[in-house]
């Protein structure tokens, strides 16, 4: 489990959090509730992008050769054949199992493995660094500056295999990672692989890949909990949908950075501009065909149960990008000429029958925007299907109605099959307590920022979040004294 962990980040004084299957951001607006899954998602896609080059988009492969040579596919530096000349010699004496740990490795193999593994992690410091500033464009717009006390900080950690990282503003040189690398599995494919090729020379050329094959692994390890690909979607996805082609077209219009300026156009819209990357992908990307059923079912039940119809790309009208239709038994309509829920939905719908694939984490910022009651209870359940389903999913929420159809969903996984189905449940509506986070943001004025506190799963209630309790409760006590008025013609007559 990573633990990232903020300080004077945007409104956010100090706070940590800790990804879970399912993670839930509440509080009042204004807190920061955004600002923390902006930088889960920074800290995500700069991790992923280590060891895993098909991750880098443009932007990011460029950053990466400027400042190291990784993703050169052959090293055959003098000190990478000595370590792969020890691991083979190793392999031949040894019995090669999936319990091998790297401290069962000669010693010199382990030193070249602490200081590679260390060099990418330095990567990722940089890299989370670089996507912030990606996001928001320029350092203002999140960091704090002040005495080194009241800096911007934003860390990475976990306890087994240890892992720390800092990432600081305004800094010149990243701290040096802090990490564990002894009691990680080694990557015991790559020590066969070895063992096959006939023992290297002095002047033999390694294998195409080989360093990445024996460090990507251990990276990978000490990274674990790091989604396959992360996918945003921020709060205003639905209006920029609705206007996506114009928006799209101006921005490409005026793409160089002085006529950017010059327009008063933007040169980053941060998440935003992110999401729009995405969602104009979507007309490039196959549709997903390695089908996982669990994901199938939960994307029909959304359509099914919240939408009442079906969200798709529609490439029939020859245009240079599909239309997105919303079909339902009365016909096909386009989404200007739905409602809101459909557009504030469609883009989830498309992302997760385009992109989002089990293992990848999914950023959604308040989905229950523009949603009736009852539409949000099904949605809960289908945001549980989808987590049941192997997708991680990080919520921003003010709906107390929300919570509530979450809670009952972890009450339910106590009950027996037969209850659940004749209740009209299903297995994949259970949600495990300890697949649950909630964080509730708040104001303290003491600490001059909105703090994180970490809310209680309680087996018996689920998120103990006092907040929304009060309010209910003041609303009640309020219903209670404005029904003792009495209207002025009762007063009169009296």
């Amino acid at each position: 489990m990573l633990t990232i962990s903020v300080k004077n980040f945007g409104p956010i004084a100090e706070g940590s959090v800790d990804l879970k299957p399912l993670t839930i951001f509440v509080g009042p607006s204004n807190t920061g509730k955004s600002y923390m899954a902006t930088a889960v998602y920074a800290v995500m896609r700069a991790a992923r992008s280590v060891g895993n080059e098909a991750a880098f988009d443009g932007r990011v492969v460029s950053i990466a050769f400027r400042v190291t040579p990784y993703g050169i596919a052959n090293d055959n530096s003098d000190d990478t054949k000595a370590v792969v000349r020890g691991l083979q010699n190793f392999a031949d004496k040894e019995a090669i199992n999936q319990d091998l740990l790297v401290s069962d490795l000669p010693e010199s193999v382990v030193s070249w493995l602490r200081d590679e593994t260390g060099e990418r992690l330095r990567i990722v410091q940089q890299h989370t660094l670089d996507q912030l500033l990606l996001l928001y464009r320029e350092p203002s717009k999140f960091a704090k500056y002040g005495s080194q006390a009241n800096r911007t900080l934003l860390s990475v950690s976990r306890h087994t295999p240890r892992l720390h990282l800092d990432i600081g503003l305004p800094q010149t040189v990243n701290p040096t990672p802090e990490f564990d690398i002894s009691k990680v599995s080694a990557p015991v494919q790559a020590i066969e692989f070895l063992r096959r090729v006939p023992l290297i020379r002095e002047s033999d050329v390694l294998p195409p890949g080989t360093k990445m094959l024996l460090v990507d692994p251990i990276v990978l390890r000490v990274l674990d909990g790091v989604p396959t690909n992360s996918y945003y979607l921020p709060a205003s996805r639905s209006g920029i949908i609705r206007v996506e082609r114009p928006l799209t077209s101006a921005i490409i219009r005026q793409s160089s950075l002085a006529e950017s300026q010059r327009m008063g156009l933007p040169v980053s819209l941060g998440v935003t501009s992110e999401f729009l990357a995405d969602f104009v992908g979507l007309s490039q990307v196959n549709r997903l065909t390695d089908s996982n059923a669990d994901l199938d079912k939960a994307i029909k039940f959304l359509e099914s149960k919240v939408l009442h119809g079906e969200i798709d790309l529609d490439e029939s009208a020859g245009l240079p990008r599909p239309d997105v239709n919303y079909e339902t038994a009365a016909g096909k309509f386009t989404l200007d000429q739905t409602s809101s829920m459909v557009s504030e939905l469609a883009p989830l719908i498309l992302f997760l029958k385009y992109l989002v694939r089990p293992g990848d984490l999914l950023i959604l910022e308040e989905p229950e925007s523009h949603l009736h009651p009852a539409a949000q209870r099904q949605l809960a359940r289908g945001i549980v299907r989808l987590v049941n389903a192997g997708v991680k999913v990080l919520i921003t929420t003010h709906s107390d109605l929300f919570v509530s159809q979450v809670n009952n969903l972890m009450r339910i996984s106590f009950a027996s099959s037969r209850w659940i189905r004749e209740n009209g449940f299903e297995p994949q509506d259970c949600l495990k307590h300890d697949d649950v986070a909630a964080y509730l943001f708040r104001w303290d004025n003491e600490q001059g920022g909105s703090v994180v506190d970490e809310l209680e799963i309680r087996r018996d209630i689920g998120i103990d979040d006092a907040m929304f309790g009060e309010v209910i409760n003041e609303i009640y006590e309020e219903s209670l004294l404005v029904q003792r008025i009495r209207p002025k013609w009762e007063q009169t007559n009296s």
